[in-house]
């Protein structure tokens, strides 16, 4: 059975941006990934948008730190 790709999309530039970093690490702590392939997207607060593919790493931190990971391009 092929598992559902789900986008895990959080950050951003709002004042809640930390909140939606926590929100996420509790979504993506509880997800069935043998049901899911969650892939992790994340907007720094500059409104850089970043793609860490299925790495938690993106996740680790309490914003989205984008120097390190994938520029995201949406086409």
């Amino acid at each position: 059975m092929s598992r559902t790709r789900v986008l895990l999309l959080f950050g951003g530039r709002s004042a809640e941006h930390e909140v939606s970093v926590v929100s996420a690490r509790s979504v993506y702590a509880a997800i069935d990934r043998e049901r899911y392939n969650v892939v992790l997207a994340g907007i720094d607060q500059q409104g850089r948008w970043c793609f860490g593919g299925k790495e938690a790493r993106l996740l680790e931190s309490a914003t989205v730190v984008s120097d390190e990971l994938v520029p995201a391009r949406l086409s």
